[in-house]
C-alpha cells in the first residue's frame, strides 16, 4: 500500500502543479474530470505493474487523499 500511496501522491503532485493548484489540496480541488482520473490509473498501471479491467472502473472519491486510496484499494484486481 506504501508504493500505491506514493504513486498517486507523485501523480497529485503533477497535476496540481500544471494546474496551479497548492499541492496539498484535496484531490477533488486538482483532479477536474475523468481524464485525470485516468491519468492516476494510468500512473497506477505502470507503478504497480497491474492493469485495471474497464468493466470494474468505478469513479474515484475525490474527498480526501484517504477516501481517493481506498477507492482505488477497491478496484485493483485481486490476485
Amino acid at each position: 500500500m506504501e508504493k500505491l500511496t506514493l504513486v498517486v501522491e507523485k501523480k497529485l503532485v503533477q497535476l496540481a502543479t500544471s494546474k496551479g493548484v497548492p499541492l496539498d489540496s484535496p484531490p477533488y480541488m486538482i483532479v477536474e474530470d475523468s481524464l485525470d482520473q485516468m491519468r492516476i490509473l494510468v500512473a497506477l498501471e505502470e507503478g504497480l505493474d497491474t492493469v485495471f479491467d474497464d468493466a470494474d472502473f468505478r469513479t474515484l472519491k475525490l474527498e480526501s487523499r484517504t477516501a481517493l486510496i481506498d477507492s482505488i484499494l477497491a478496484i485493483i484486481p485481486k490476485e
